[in-house]
């Protein structure tokens, strides 16, 4: 049950937990959660002593199916619910039966269920590129925002961009190096065993979050009760190299994390707008001369395993936590957490800025950092500025890319081998030589930060001589035009304090410009009309007949 459960009649939650059986392997769960008022509780017991009762039915699965899982799971609940009576789980009983029947012969088809990369796009437009490339530097992010659900779709959904992490790279995302305050060694419940079931039976059955005299008590792992001395952001950021940031701006990196970065939405109405100027062609790898069609039906034959993917981002330390609770704030400031990426919701994980490096609110599309080195790694050139457009423009409107939309292809599929084709170009360009213009394609500074991470370290240990095959450089490099000028200033004047001021001066400037002439034009109008309008003569009295 997550926090502040007790605020929304229904939700699901997606969690992750350290497998018990003495590996490291990950559980994947879902929590289905619902309330409803104690009148129709048929058959009531005695710790029901509130006006509501609330319940979770959590299911624990060895595949990361978590979508499809919770579609399923939702109707189950809510017939459970129906039923009035807590105490006959044989519905529960007979739905875990049907999954494990269900994901016998199949699952992949399944795996991005409840997914939408096509809202991410939408909602970070050309950040969600950033997010991504974040993701590689293996540092402490949490994404904040309630209710929960649409917290857990997010982050899984930009797991998802990356090639073949969602499917595979998952399984020891829980696992951290072993230490006498593992959380492994915290917990006291039944060991999960290895069988033929996808999903365990001995968890099928509901959890009562009220059972307790109606408070609300979470399923997850217990937190640890070491104090552990945490390591600050500005520790984290002083361990990087800052020699190489003079080509950067301060005020344009700054830009992208700005406590105010987005205050509104754009409506889909004025991105089509922004999207009108974008040149519709651009070649995919340097000097290949193909267009990107062409390069899509190639890229979607490769076996990405041959290229070393996917990475292990997720592993020894660095943790996925689609959700954590409050319970989990000791846990992370064990030291053999080195990184994470976790769903909050509880308001303290906001206040705890000292053990995360970037805070993400899906709310208002916030990302904040303290860490004047991380901003300069993730600031993102104008190649990337002009791979995020042609993202916007295929989200969109698809018939406005058709050269690069197969028809073949839905808008979800599309999206996901856009940064299929990126990680494969971005992984052969770090193999250049230090110097190389194209390492400045992708932004040395984060090419540079990228190197020293344990995914890149692994990637490298190994022989791929696959990625040897493609040019190295920027799917989206090119000669600078009029519409990368125009796509830089709008970066600009969006993301940057002073852009945002000009913008605010010039809005302010024209509302009152605009009041004088209106004012000024009403009293033209008035004094017109006095001089062109005949006086009215007095009305002649009417004599009663």
């Amino acid at each position: 049950m997550p926090d502040g459960a007790h605020n929304y009649e229904h939700d699901a939650v997606y969690f992750h937990l350290p497998s018990l059986n003495g590996g490291d392997n990950t559980i994947f769960g879902v929590s289905c959660f619902q309330q409803i008022p104690i009148e129709k509780v048929k058959k009531r017991t005695t710790d029901m002593t509130r006006g509501t009762v609330q319940k979770a039915v959590c299911i624990l699965s060895t595949l990361p199916l978590f979508g499809y899982i919770q579609i399923k799971m939702e109707l189950v609940t809510a017939a459970f619910f129906d039923e009035g009576d807590f105490s006959n789980v044989s519905l529960l009983k007979d739905a875990f039966h049907h999954l494990n029947d269900c994901l016998n012969n199949s699952h992949s088809q399944h795996l991005f269920d409840g997914l939408s990369v096509r809202d991410l796009v939408l909602k970070f437009r050309h950040r969600v590129l950033l997010l991504f490339k974040l993701m590689l530097l293996e540092r402490r992010v949490v994404f904040f925002h309630s209710p929960v659900k649409p917290l857990c779709c997010t982050l899984l959904s930009l797991i998802s961009l990356h090639p073949g992490l969602l499917e595979k790279g998952l399984f020891k995302s829980f696992s951290s190096k072993k230490s006498s305050s593992s959380p492994e060694k915290e917990v006291e419940e039944k060991v999960i065993t290895k069988s033929e079931s996808f999903v365990t039976e001995s968890q099928i059955e509901s959890v009562e979050a009220s059972k307790t005299n109606g408070k609300d008590e979470n399923t997850t792992t217990p937190c640890l009760e070491n104090n552990v001395e945490v390591i600050s952001n500005e520790d984290r950021c002083n361990d990087q190299t800052v020699n190489d940031n003079d080509n950067i701006k301060e005020d344009c990196v700054n830009g992208y994390f700005i406590e105010n970065y987005f205050d509104e939405i754009k409506s889909v109405e004025t991105l089509e707008v922004e999207c009108s100027g974008i040149p519709n062609n651009f070649d995919l790898l340097p000097g290949g001369g193909s267009n990107i069609n062409h390069d899509i039906k190639y890229f979607e034959n490769l076996n990405i395993e041959d290229y070393g993917l996917p990475l292990s981002i997720f592993t020894e330390g660095n943790l996925c936590l689609p959700y954590i609770s409050i319970s989990y704030l000791d846990f992370l400031t064990n030291p053999e957490v080195v990184g994470f990426h976790g769903g909050a919701a509880n308001l303290l994980f906001k206040q705890k800025k000292q053990i995360i490096d970037v805070l993400v609110e899906l709310e208002s599309s916030k990302i904040e950092t303290s860490c004047p080195e991380l901003r300069r790694q993730l600031f993102l050139t104008t190649e990337d500025l002009r791979f995020g457009e042609r993202l916007i423009r295929g989200v969109i409107d698809p018939s406005s890319c058709e050269a690069d939309f197969p028809a073949n292809y839905t808008n979800e599929e599309w999206i996901r081998m856009q940064f299929t084709i990126y990680m494969l170009s971005l992984l052969r360009t770090s193999l250049m030589e230090e110097g190389s213009k194209e390492l400045d394609q992708f932004n040395v500074h984060f090419i540079n930060a990228w190197k020293k991470t344990k995914n890149y370290q692994n990637w490298l240990k190994q022989e791929h001589k696959s990625i040897w095959e493609l040019n190295p450089g920027h799917p989206f490099v090119g000669n600078l035009s009029v519409s990368d000028v125009r796509l830089r200033f709008s970066q600009a004047i969006t993301n940057t304090e002073s852009g945002r001021r000009i913008n605010q001066a010039v809005t302010s400037t024209g509302k009152a410009v605009g009041g004088a002439i209106v004012h000024a034009r009403g009293a033209l109008t008035h004094w017109w009309n006095t001089l062109t309008t005949p006086e009215a003569k007095p009305a002649r009295a009417l004599n009663n007949i």
